[in-house]
C-alpha cells in the first residue's frame, strides 16, 4: 500500500477512522479523531457522527487495508442487551487494548452482504477489517464489539483476520425483561431487528399472518432465538478461536470472568488492573449513557418491577418459545 490516497488521506494513520461506507454513492467517509475519543464512545455510529459529519471521503474503489497480511483482531459478537458495552469498556486500557464499540461501517458491510454486494467485491471486507485494526500503540490490541446487526459477518471476519472471538449472550428471560423495561422503544427495536435478521434465519419464511399474530413479547422471544441460532451457525467451525459466555456469569462475578477474558483475548491486562476496574466507577454508572448512575441494585430493582408488570405473560412466553424450538440453542450449553 502506498499510504497516501489521492486526497492526501493517509490510511496508515489510525486517527483517520473509517466511519461510513456507502455503496450507493461509491464513497467511504473518515473521521479525524484520537484514541481517547474512540475509547470513550459507547456507539461509533450515527449517535457519534452522522454520515455527513465526516472529515474526508474516499472512493470505495480506493479503499484498501494498510497491510497485506491478515490483521489480528479480537471480537465480541453478541445478542444485544447482554452487557457487551460494559465488558468492552472494562477491557479497554491505554497501551494494552482499545475497544471499538459498534462501528457503523460494520453494520453497513453486513447490509452489503445481505444484498449480495460482498460477493461482487470480496476485497471490501479485508479493507474494512484491516482499517479497524490500525493501532495507536504498537503494543496495543484492538478489540472490536460489532453491533448485533453485523453478526452475519462472523465468517467473513474469520476469513480475513486472526484473533479470538467471544460469543456473548443473555438468557431469553433477560432479553425479554430488557425489552419490556424500555416499553415501546424496546419493542420497536425488536421489530427492526427482526427485519434485519429475517433473511438470515428460517423464521423469516414464516407466513405473514402467523408473524402478525404474535404479541410483542412473543416476537421478542423469537428474535432472541434467531440471534442465538445465527451466532451458533456463524461461529461453527471456529474451534478454539471462539468461546461463548452467558452475561449472567459476568454480572455475578465480574472479576473472575474478566480474568478469563483477559487470558482468552490475549490482552495481558493483569489482575491489578482488572481489580481496579471491578472496584472502579464503571459498575456504578450507565456505560451507554454517560452521566447516569446504574449499578447491580438498580438493575435488580428494575427487573423486579418489570417482572411484576408482565405477570403470567412472561413465563407463558418462555414456555411458548421452548415449545416452538424444543432443542435449546447449543451456544448456551456450558
Amino acid at each position: 500500500m502506498s499510504g497516501l490516497s489521492p486526497q492526501g488521506l493517509d490510511l496508515r494513520v489510525p486517527g483517520w477512522f473509517l466511519h461510513d461506507i456507502d455503496p450507493g454513492s461509491g464513497r467511504a467517509g473518515f473521521v479525524r479523531t484520537d484514541r481517547a475519543s474512540l475509547s470513550a464512545e459507547p456507539f461509533l455510529d450515527h449517535r457519534w457522527r452522522e454520515p455527513h459529519q465526516v472529515d474526508a471521503r474516499l472512493p470505495l474503489t480506493q479503499l484498501e487495508a494498510p497491510e497485506t497480511r491478515p490483521p489480528r483482531l479480537g471480537f465480541i459478537w453478541h445478542t444485544s442487551f447482554c452487557a457487551s458495552t460494559l465488558i468492552s469498556a472494562c477491557l479497554d486500557a491505554p497501551g494494552r487494548c482499545l475497544a471499538l464499540k459498534e462501528p457503523r461501517a460494520l453494520v453497513q458491510l453486513a447490509d452489503m452482504k445481505r444484498r449480495g454486494l460482498l460477493h461482487a467485491d470480496p476485497a471490501a471486507a479485508s479493507a474494512v477489517f484491516g482499517l479497524l485494526a490500525r493501532r495507536f500503540d504498537e503494543d496495543e490490541r484492538i478489540l472490536v464489539k460489532p453491533s448485533n446487526g453485523a453478526n452475519s459477518l462472523i465468517p467473513d471476519a474469520a476469513a480475513v483476520t486472526t484473533g479470538p472471538m467471544l460469543m456473548l449472550y443473555s438468557s431469553c428471560e433477560s432479553f425479554l425483561l430488557s425489552m419490556a423495561k424500555q416499553g415501546g422503544a424496546g419493542f420497536t427495536f425488536v421489530r427492526n431487528l427482526f427485519g434485519s435478521l429475517a433473511s438470515e434465519h428460517p423464521v423469516g419464511a414464516w407466513p405473514v399472518p402467523t408473524l402478525l399474530s404474535l404479541t410483542d413479547l412473543q416476537l421478542a422471544a423469537l428474535v432472541w432465538r434467531m440471534q442465538m441460532d445465527i451466532l451458533e451457525a456463524a461461529s461453527a467451525g471456529l474451534g478454539c478461536r471462539a468461546r461463548s459466555l452467558d452475561c449472567r456469569l459476568f454480572l455475578e462475578d465480574p472479576g473472575y470472568v474478566l480474568t478469563k477474558l483477559d487470558a482468552f483475548l490475549g490482552l495481558n491486562l493483569g489482575p491489578e488492573r482488572l481489580d481496579a476496574v471491578v472496584n472502579g466507577p464503571l459498575f456504578n454508572r450507565d456505560v451507554k449513557h454517560p452521566g447516569r448512575t446504574y449499578d447491580s441494585r438498580s438493575r435488580a430493582a428494575a427487573e423486579s418491577r418489570v417482572r411484576a408488570q408482565l405477570g403470567s405473560d412472561l413465563p407463558a412466553v418462555l414456555r411458548w418459545i421452548e415449545a416452538v424450538f424444543p432443542a435449546p440453542p447449543r451456544l448456551a450449553t456450558p
